[in-house]
């Protein structure tokens, strides 16, 4: 033990006490985890679009919403992922910082790749004139670097809290030391981009129940009415598949050590099928209220994973300093309340401008 934390770097102070951040950070996770499952499903769904769009006008139509779409959400999404990397950084930086060193170069490729993957999706859009196989050649691209994305922050996540294995750096300096070995990486990459895709399809179909005059509503609506639940059922073994690959001690505590725990486990995996129950039902409203139910609970449950995972390391934690700055964390909630304000502003204005347009 003392040799691991010999390796972990020492934390930084906090300015106030640390609940504060582990508020901001559930919250931002949670914004964070509807942005990037909606903008997954599009994706996938953008794909769908065009390639059964060749025979069939309303998928074609189908497939021209998402892939319009597509970009704003990747915008929405990575905005919304800054404020939980800060975070994270805040309370684990000496943990997370050492996890992407250890896995250098993929992690800085992200940069790139998003940057491709974006430009992608506005190609899309903005290059009409190009052929149906084209644009979905571009759409699996877009899908397949999320997807990727996806796999390389599971990756960082998962080393973060095994600083054991940061030890394969000094016999491998070349920065490739991706964390395949870990018995969770896995069963968690699938049980997200399982998540990731019945939140996409339920906001699409909650998109096309508002939306239901487009002339391909009723296929946008039923289609990722389905996908979103059959994939919310998927996600009950695949989560299940997780909890079973937890390291033994961890099974423990959340499974023996603790009745609260254990009770939101099983209310959580009770949402996804009620989720994936009121899909098929075609009963949108419910279903995105229960799924944003249970994704409030997830984020408590996968925190408190964590920090089954780092205890052995608490002294490693940050630490609040003698000196608090209440007054910067109160400039950073008038800041973020603009920011909610601005944003809510720019999403009924580009919703009224669109109207107009498509009025006129």
């Amino acid at each position: 033990m003392n040799d691991l934390l010999n390796i972990i770097p020492n934390p930084d102070p906090l300015p106030v006490a640390s609940g504060w951040f582990s508020f901001l950070s559930y919250l931002t996770y949670f914004l964070h985890l509807l942005g990037v499952g909606i903008m997954f499903g599009i994706a996938l769904f953008a794909v769908m679009g065009h390639i059964r769009g060749r025979k069939d006008e309303n998928w074609k139509l189908f497939g021209s919403r998402m892939s319009k779409t597509l970009p704003f959400t990747i915008a929405f999404a990575v905005n919304l992922g800054v404020a939980p990397l800060l975070f994270i950084q805040v309370l684990y930086g000496n943990f997370f910082y050492t996890a992407s060193i250890v896995i250098g170069i993929p992690w800085l490729m992200l940069v790139l790749l998003l940057i491709a993957g974006y430009y992608s999706a506005y190609y899309i859009v903005f290059k009409k004139e190009s052929s149906p196989r084209k644009k979905s050649l571009l759409a699996v691209a877009v899908t397949v670097i999320l997807g990727w994305i996806a796999f390389m922050l599971v990756n960082v996540n998962t080393l973060m809290m095994v600083p054991a294995r940061w030890k394969a750096y000094f016999s491998s300096l070349n920065g490739m030391n991706l964390n395949l070995s870990e018995a969770t990486l896995w069963p968690r990459f699938i049980f997200y981009i399982f998540l990731f895709i019945a939140i996409g399809g339920v906001f699409t179909a909650l998109f096309y129940k508002i939306k239901n005059k487009e002339k391909e509503a009723n296929l946008g609506f039923n289609f990722a009415a389905a996908v979103s639940g059959y994939f919310a059922l998927l996600a009950v073994p695949a989560f299940v598949y997780f909890v079973l690959t937890l390291p033994a001690e961890i099974k423990k505590v959340l499974f023996g050590g603790s009745v609260f725990w254990l009770g939101l486990v099983v209310v959580f995996l009770l949402l996804l099928l009620l989720t994936g129950f009121l899909n098929f039902k075609k009963k949108i409203v419910g279903a995105a209220l229960l799924f944003t139910a249970g994704l409030v609970i997830f984020v408590f449950i996968r925190n408190f994973i964590r920090g089954l995972y780092l205890k052995p390391f608490a002294e490693k934690f940050s630490v609040v300093s003698g000196n608090t700055q209440y007054g910067v964390m109160a400039l950073f909630f008038v800041v973020l309340a603009a920011g909610l304000v601005l944003i809510a502003y720019l999403l009924v204005r580009t919703a009224r401008e669109t109207r107009s347009a498509g009025s006129q």
